[in-house]
């Protein structure tokens, strides 16, 4: 409800804008181009409005806008009325609140409002094996050199900084030929493929598992991912003949026996 009398200052509108694609983004400078409007029913005289946000990861850098009069029921625009700057690691999605405080004489008046931030967000996805020098089953087995990949998604609203990504490996037996990757800049619902080379030790048991730490930095933002999958396969043939390769349960009445007239392959 408006007053009878005296002035009464609002934000009209509020836009706003950058260098880039006027969209909120970390890590840039942009300002906002206001409209100011007295709605009350007399002037208002040397209004000094200021802009305020207690949200972490954004600056104010241009805090202040004065009016030297408005008359009643007038509006007037001020383009760059208002500067921010946005940290370069603010969480993408963060909702940053801001206030206007508008002061002329003895009367205040406030407009919140408040803007999502977009910013990179950085995940990897699940990884393939390529073994072309092995024997081509897209596992890593005893003996064999692979290669690791493995995608980078950047699932947040703005796009990521080039970067670098990192396999490491703890598991003996496992040496990691080529650990390092770079990737150019990621959009915004973009990806980017990494890959990486390892070889397992002849000498590893089937079964064994390894541990492979992937990681990636692009300026603030960083990703990890460990992925643990067993080195070779543990497959029942049976060319021994008889049932010594594991310790079998034998259920039923009938007993069990190994045929090697209608063998699926090899001998039995």
């Amino acid at each position: 409800v408006l007053p009878a009398s005296g002035p009464f200052m609002t934000v009209d509108n509020n836009v706003y804008t950058d260098n880039n694609n006027h969209q909120p983004d970390s890590n840039e400078s942009g300002s906002f181009n206001t409209t100011f409007k007295n709605a009350g029913a007399n002037s208002a005289a040397t209004i000094t409005a200021t802009l305020s946000c207690a949200t972490a990861g954004i600056t104010i850098t241009d805090a202040t806008e004065t009016i030297t009069s408005l008359a009643a029921g007038a509006s007037i625009t001020r383009n760059n009325a208002f500067g921010i700057s946005t940290a370069n690691n603010v969480p993408d999605g963060t909702t940053a609140e801001f206030t206007i405080t508008m002061v002329s004489g003895t009367n205040s008046w406030q407009h919140n409002f408040s803007l999502v931030i977009n910013a990179p967000a950085l995940s990897f996805g699940n990884l393939s094996i390529s073994d072309p020098s092995g024997n081509g089953n897209g596992r890593l087995d005893p003996g064999e050199t692979v290669t690791v990949s493995i995608p980078l998604f950047n699932d947040g609203g703005a796009a990521s900084l080039s970067g670098t990504a990192n396999l490491s490996c703890s598991t003996p037996g496992i040496t990691i030929n080529t650990g390092s990757a770079s990737f150019s800049v990621i959009a915004a619902d973009g990806s980017a493929s990494l890959s990486f080379s390892l070889s397992a030790s002849a000498s590893m048991s089937p079964g064994s598992v390894a541990n492979l730490a992937f990681s990636a930095v692009a300026g603030a933002y960083t990703a990890t991912r460990n992925h643990n999958f067993s080195i070779g396969l543990i497959l029942e043939d049976f060319e021994t003949g008889d049932f010594s390769r594991f310790d079998w349960l034998m259920e039923g009445d009938l007993p069990w026996i190994i045929d090697s007239a209608s063998a699926n392959e090899g001998s039995y």
